[in-house]
């Protein structure tokens, strides 16, 4: 009962952000999951009608709490205990990162309500300063974690920047998708590798590069299969769903790094003389 293409999209994306965890508490999850797609399809053939798009929606705007409560299953390594320090330069570098993903989520949502006449009109300019804000928070925000833990990054994390600085830059400029696709894909996947690095320092969580990445491979499969990203409203939405971890990953990710960036220290360590 639960083989919609829908219910395989949860499932993918419970797999995903389950991932390093104990084998029990995934299963755990996984199984909770099931249980519920499994109770949702079951109304709606009652019903007598598809619970496809309902479930899309509860993905899309699950999401947050999902990833909210993979951060909270994740366990300070033995030896280190995590202090978070807070500057104006990570709270400056945190709050850009949110309002770029905040406002990228309500462009997104107004795109699928909307469509393209969202470039036209009284809403152009308000998209265009959407668009631009996270062209520019994005990488700043990505690229000033970096520079701070710079002694500790190698050539790949310089090669992620570069890759996610081209993809802003076509994501800013080419409001009329006639950009080859792959330099769209460049800033999902650049941002993906450099945060990916950046979280081996403890800066950040694993999953914010995690669902960076899926946005980048769900994007790759949509170029590959031919999907339009723009017509319809369905086509819309689908576009919504693939943009929504990454989207979703900058919000997570400011809303940490706001807080303050957490710094390893070896417990039982003394304060310095």
């Amino acid at each position: 009962m639960t083989g919609s293409p829908a219910a395989g999209l949860v499932r993918a994306w419970v797999d995903l952000y389950t991932r390093g965890l104990p084998a029990e508490l995934r299963a755990a999850r996984c199984d909770e999951v099931a249980d519920d797609l499994w109770c949702e399809q079951a109304e709606a053939a009652t019903l007598g009608r598809s619970a496809g798009v309902d479930m899309a929606l509860r993905l899309l705007f699950g999401m947050p709490a999902d990833i909210t409560w993979r951060l909270a299953q994740t366990r300070p390594m033995p030896a280190e205990t995590l202090n978070r320090r807070s500057s104006m330069n990570s709270r400056a570098l945190g709050l850009l990162a949110l309002a770029a993903g905040v406002t990228w989520a309500v462009w997104l949502s107004a795109f699928v309500a909307i469509g393209a006449e969202i470039w036209s009109g009284g809403v152009a300019p308000w998209s265009i300063v959407a668009i631009f804000l996270g062209g520019i928070g994005f990488p700043l925000s990505a690229i000033g974690l970096a520079y701070q833990v710079q002694d500790r990054l190698g050539w790949l994390s310089a090669l992620g920047a570069v890759m996610m600085v081209i993809g802003a830059l076509v994501a800013m400029t080419d409001s009329t998708g006639a950009a080859p696709a792959i330099l769209l894909l460049l800033f999902p996947l650049g941002s993906a590798i450099l945060l990916w690095e950046v979280s081996g320092t403890g800066f950040v969580s694993r999953v914010v590069p995690i669902a960076q990445a899926a946005t980048a491979v769900a994007l790759s499969i949509a170029g590959v299969v031919g999907l339009p990203l723009d017509g319809g409203p369905a086509e819309r939405a689908t576009g919504a769903l693939i943009f929504a971890p990454f989207v979703l990953s900058w919000i997570v990710l400011g809303v940490s790094v706001a807080r303050g960036v957490p710094q390893p220290e070896s417990a039982g360590r003394g304060s310095p003389a």
